[in-house]
């Protein structure tokens, strides 16, 4: 009895900030009877709406480097206004999550894989975020994405996942995937992928000016690697200072020896280099013509 009434309290408190006696919503007596704490929720949820459309739609007026770089869960973020680019982490079909070791969790409950989508203007591409690694999806408790950088020509952002650190589980930790997004292909890479506690108290933010353009190229300062698209998915790993590819190296089998094919040693990109990963693509969808 005693939570009922604080629970009623509380809700009349709310109902009396939330609205003016002019847009107070009705509410029949005997669905309210029924299912109060029910009525309350949509009631809040059609204020948390409200809230974020206002928001969204302020947001949307301001220049491109004056607006909030954080996306929203589950929605689109203006990136480039003259592009009509549109950036947005949306939740994809559930799958079975792992712990912290790495372990399919018994108890624990589907998760939503993530989906990156981009619209520019009636064209929307979509990636799955977690490079065909689905069965292995963190449990994540919040999430945390945003913009990085907007180029002419490319944007870089990165998502987080917050979960229980293993050697703390009272604590949380955010586990960070940084992208690249090449506008003239239309394809992303991940770039890197870390724990916050990797940032040693610095703020993600600290990676959006590591990147920069040369010539045809890019460079990553922060991972050291450069890299230059050279069509849809296709990138060639080059040296930072010339833009020229990177010499290929023997390809060696499980025992450290040669691959040879047809009396030729098999030549691969450096093990130990820069190994860029693209996202796996989605069916795209187009609106209108």
């Amino acid at each position: 009895m005693k939570y009922r009434i604080v629970f009623i309290l509380i809700f009349i408190s709310f109902f009396k900030t939330s609205w003016s006696e002019e847009s107070l919503p009705e509410v029949d007596a005997n669905a309210w009877k029924n299912d109060s704490r029910k009525i309350a929720q949509n009631l809040f949820d059609q204020e948390e709406k409200e809230q974020i459309l206002e928001y969204k739609n302020t947001q949307n007026g301001l220049p491109d480097n004056q607006r909030k770089k954080i996306i929203p869960d589950n929605q689109y973020w203006l990136v480039n206004k003259k592009q009509e680019l549109w950036l947005g982490i949306f939740d994809g079909k559930y799958v079975r999550t792992i712990n912290q070791e790495n372990t399919i969790a018994a108890n624990e409950k589907l998760a939503p894989e993530k989906v990156i989508r981009i619209k520019q203007k009636n064209h929307t591409s979509q990636f799955l975020i977690d490079d065909n690694e689905a069965s292995n999806i963190l449990n994540c408790l919040n999430r945390r994405d945003g913009i990085l950088s907007d180029e002419e020509d490319y944007m870089s952002f990165y998502t987080g996942c917050a979960y229980h650190k293993k050697s703390k589980p009272d604590e949380l930790e955010i586990f960070y995937k940084i992208f690249f997004f090449s506008k003239t292909f239309n394809s992303i890479i991940k770039l890197d992928e870390f724990p916050d506690s990797a940032l040693q108290g610095d703020g993600i933010d600290i990676f959006n000016k590591s990147i920069k353009k040369i010539k045809d190229y890019y460079v990553d300062t922060s991972i050291e690697a450069a890299f230059k698209f050279v069509g849809v998915d296709k990138i060639i790993v080059v040296n930072d200072k010339t833009g020229k590819p990177q010499p290929k190296t023997p390809k060696l089998d499980g025992n450290g020896n040669v691959v040879m094919t047809n009396g030729k040693p098999v030549l691969v990109d450096d093990p130990e280099g820069f190994q860029p990963i693209f996202l796996e693509r989605l069916p795209e969808v187009i609106v209108g013509k």
